[in-house]
């Protein structure tokens, strides 16, 4: 080769290299304009890791009873949730060799834009897992080289921001599978009712197919396609050895077991999840729609036992009374709290549910409790601060309060009775006078402690009997009623237990601290005087229960003589429940029958509340605390006499009571003389032999029979004693002929009574005194405990409405 020839070409580089840069520039700037790169964004991470996620309820047991989500049913987990088995499908179905490329295969993409060169079209996918993620988490679903050339850049830089692991489980967490569920968690529960960690091969490879056309391959709505989709997979995966041909074969044969767990708005047990969202909206300061996107895993008391019990009790037609004349029916609602914690355990508060977020009678609808409030706004302050106890005697008369005249149901009247039958038979009269003795001042200020916000227009006598401006609800009522049940100590009621958020961190847990606004002696007291509800008050239905129970009932009349609200409250030391029934909208044409008293109408569902409770009958009582002794008094110095006293006799007739150690009863009642029969009867059967017959009166009585001749004193020559009502008979075989006395003188434990009238046989006789009955001393009247009145109360409302009582 010559030398200028040399010269020449390397003259020409020069331009070569140029020619090769203007090549290459232009081809950029043509590729710009043409892939539109200007355009393009960047990656966003936040698009993958802060997604709209499903928050879950859990019950009191830790079990997921529902899901709650906005536009996007999405629960986020950890890939090493995923089972290997189900990781497999995907990567057979999408992209076997993820763990091998950099987030784009060169190869699938070669094959893939050769096809579609030869087609003119954009119909070949080779994406990889990284580049489907970064389409449907950043770019429009056009095709286009642009599209495809922007998706495989931000695959590569995804790439290199993340790990394999960590883009497996954000594209396992993102995509969608059909029937409103994003993420394979979601899809799990819609398709199979279980979570992840629990799908099988064919579970999994079922779910894979999916992700390729949800509109084609959801098993809900094209189970065909699905399945043979499934078995297209399962044979991938035993051709790329991720299972044998025997696996694919067994998991191919399976039938499809759908258990389809909907996720729409009508969720189980809605006003209790209703009442979860307004709580937890409240707790966490937002709103209902960044509560339902937000993840959180939240934790109730809710027994789903219990509220499918509550639920079913006020849907039963035949619990209520009849529609009114327009076909509106009465309403119900129900309750019940734990005792210990506050927590509530069950919630119904309307017949049915209808809608998300419905009104719920238990929690939102004030109305006047009735008797319920006695022990709230009467009792609790009497015993509590002035020491009064169920012995004390309460005056159940009628009366008038400066133009305030309450009457107690049916206008039947008791007088002077103890405390414990004034609130076991829910008598207003005596209400309404303690309250008068203790202030009126000092039931709102206790009522207030309880969390009640009552007005000062409710500084009234009528509030003893639950005439109140506003009302309570019954979750208000059953708060006010804890105190009774936890000895003393009063805890705030709520149905979260505890809040996580999306990452497993605890927020929120419910509060434990209590208040003690009773001493656990009073809190005994008042228990079992409600305990005396249910076994010999207004609450008796409450025993077929089985177990120990303590009550109070409380019926609000409308004027008429119908009911308007009928309540009941019922607990032990586990559990306070609360029930209410009554129209929404109270008239003359919308209210209950009289007869429909708080008793008779709710103890069926407080029967049946605790009947699920303690199905073994197997229920706690409440155990006499330290400070008080039981005493066993004279029921008949008690309650005829209004004296606290120590029984007389072994054979008296006693009542249990309970009383502070430095105020048991000493003072003994005198024994009660027995009385003596009043048909006597004395036969002669033959000379020297008279039968003689009476009426035993009282089973525990020596009856001392006794003989008198003409001018002789009288002589015993019997006795006899039997049980009450029995006939006794005495004969006298060693009788003398002539006129002859006989009478009966009753002995118990050594004290006699008066004798019997004399009846003689064979003639006249010249009267004798017969011997005297011990004298029977008086008993002095025993002062009741000294109360010091308060100032006197305003004076009532005149036009307050009058409560009957059941």
């Amino acid at each position: 080769m010559s030398a200028p020839s040399k010269n020449r070409r390397k003259r020409r580089w020069p331009y070569v290299l140029l020619s090769l840069a203007l090549i290459f520039i232009i081809g950029g700037v043509w590729a710009w304009f043409a892939l539109d790169v200007g355009s393009w964004g960047d990656l966003d991470v936040t698009k993958l890791e802060n997604l709209q996620q499903t928050t879950l309820v859990y019950d009191e047991d830790g079990t997921m009873v529902t899901s709650l989500h906005g536009a996007e049913n999405r629960v986020k987990i950890p890939l090493s949730e995923v089972p290997q088995h189900v990781r497999n499908a995907f990567l057979a179905a999408e992209d076997v060799r993820f763990y091998d490329h950099k987030g784009i295969d060169i190869k699938r993409i070669f094959g893939a834009l050769w096809a579609d060169i030869k087609s003119g079209s954009l119909d070949q996918g080779a994406s990889t897992l990284t580049q489907q993620l970064i389409k449907l988490s950043h770019l429009s679903r056009e095709k286009t080289f642009a599209r495809k050339a922007q998706e495989a850049v931000l695959a590569m830089e995804l790439e290199r921001r993340y790990s394999k692991d960590e883009i497996f489980e954000m594209y396992l967490n993102f995509v969608y599978f059909g029937g409103g569920a994003y993420g394979i968690e979601a899809a799990a529960y819609r398709y199979f009712d279980k979570p992840a960690s629990a799908l099988t091969l064919s579970e999994g490879a079922l779910l894979a197919g999916i992700v390729k056309s949800p509109s084609n391959y959801a098993p809900h709505l094209n189970l065909e396609k699905s399945t043979e989709r499934r078995n297209l997979i399962l044979g991938l995966m035993a051709d790329y050895g991720f299972i044998d041909q025997a696996q694919a074969d067994a998991a191919s044969a399976e039938p499809v077991d759908l258990h389809e767990h909907e996720n729409d708005a009508s969720y189980p047990y809605g006003f209790y999840v209703d009442e979860v969202i307004r709580e937890a909206t409240g707790i966490l300061g937002i709103s209902s729609e960044e509560l339902l996107s937000g993840g959180y895993r939240i934790h109730t008391a809710l027994d789903t036992e219990l509220q499918a019990t509550c639920e079913a009790l006020l849907a039963d037609d035949s619990l209520f009374p009849e529609a009114a004349e327009d076909g509106i029916k009465p309403q119900g609602a129900l309750v019940v709290v734990r005792a210990q914690d506050g927590a509530v355990a069950a919630v119904a508060g309307g017949r049915s549910h209808d809608t998300q977020l419905a009104l719920n009678r238990a929690t939102q609808q004030p109305r006047q409790p009735g008797s319920t409030f006695k022990p709230i706004f009467v009792y609790a302050p009497a015993v509590e601060q002035f020491g009064y106890l169920p012995t004390r005697i309460v005056d159940d008369s009628p009366g008038d309060f400066n133009g305030y005249a309450p009457k107690n149901f049916g206008d039947k009247y008791y007088g002077l009775v103890p405390m414990r039958f004034a609130i076991a038979n829910s008598l207003n009269l005596p209400a309404v006078r303690t309250l008068q003795e203790i202030g009126i001042d000092t039931g709102l200020s206790y009522a207030r402690s309880l969390g009640i916000d009552l007005p000062d227009a409710d500084a009234t006598l009528s509030s003893a009997l639950g005439g109140l401006t506003t009302g309570v609800t019954p979750l208000q009522l059953a708060h006010a009623y804890i105190p009774f049940a936890r000895q003393g100590q009063l805890v705030d009621t709520g149905f979260i237990l505890s809040i996580q958020d999306s990452t497993g961190a605890t927020i929120y847990e419910k509060p434990s601290a209590s208040t003690t606004v009773l001493s656990t002696q009073s809190a005994f007291l008042l228990s079992d005087m409600m305990h005396s509800t249910v076994t010999d008050g207004t609450g008796k239905q409450l025993q077929k229960a089985g177990v120990p129970l303590s009550a109070k009932t409380g019926t609000v009349g409308f004027g008429d003589g119908t009911i308007r609200d009928a309540w009941m409250a019922a607990y032990n030391a586990e559990y306070v429940a609360v029930g209410w029934m009554g129209y929404d909208v109270v008239d003359a044409q919308h209210t209950m029958p009289a007869s429909l008293t708080g008793g008779k109408a709710i103890s069926p569902f407080l029967l049946k509340v605790f009947q699920s409770l303690y199905p073994d009958g197997n229920g706690p009582a409440f155990e006499m605390p330290d400070g008080l002794v039981k005493v066993e008094i004279d029921a008949d110095a008690l309650e005829k006499y209004q004296q606290v006293l120590l029984p007389a006799s072994s054979s008296a007739r006693t009542l249990t009571e309970y009383f502070p150690a430095h105020k048991v009863p000493t003072r003994k009642a005198e024994a009660v003389a027995p009385k003596a029969p009043t048909d006597l009867t004395a036969t002669a059967l033959e000379p020297g032999r008279v039968l003689l017959k009476f009426t035993a009166l009282e089973a525990d009585v020596r009856y001392r029979i006794y003989r008198r001749s003409e001018g002789q004193e009288a002589i015993e020559i019997g006795s006899l004693s039997g049980s009450a009502g029995q006939m006794l008979s005495y004969n006298d075989t060693l009788s003398i002929i002539g006129p002859t006395g006989y009478y009966v003188v009753p002995e118990r434990e050594g004290k006699s009574g008066p004798p019997s009238a004399t009846v003689t046989i064979g003639g006249e006789m010249e009267p004798s005194p017969s011997p005297s009955a011990d004298a029977i001393p008086s008993a002095s009247p025993s002062p009741t405990p000294e109360v010091t009145p308060s100032p006197s109360p305003s004076p009532p409302d005149p036009l307050a409405p009058i409560f009957p009582e059941d």
